[in-house]
């Protein structure tokens, strides 16, 4: 993602979204916004955002929802030493979600 500050301002003019009929919307949208907050640098909505998306990726049969998730599996590879993103890419790695990319061995 090269624009992540235009990426969570288009997310905020989008609106809420219910995850009970779009899940893969609003995963996807989750991971989007993650992977965005990594980029800036900043972990805090990381941490809000990546168990959610995983556990609403986790649901669909998607290739955009692996890619997404690769996307952030990257981009917490700043952070890979804290227990939440190390945890998260643990996730990633046993439910098979990605093909490895940032994924914490």
């Amino acid at each position: 993602m090269r624009t992540p500050k235009a990426s969570l301002g288009r997310r905020r003019q989008a609106g809420d979204l219910s995850d009970v009929h779009e899940t893969r919307a609003v995963g996807l949208r989750m991971a989007v916004d993650a992977t965005a907050a990594c980029q800036m640098r900043d972990p805090d909505p990381v941490y809000d955002h990546d168990a959610r998306s995983l556990a609403l990726l986790q649901r669909v049969e998607s290739a955009r929802a692996r890619t997404h998730l690769e996307d952030l599996a990257t981009a917490l590879r700043l952070w890979v030493a804290e227990a939440q993103p190390k945890a998260f890419l643990r996730r990633l790695k046993e439910r098979a979600l990605t093909a490895g990319a940032g994924v914490a061995r």
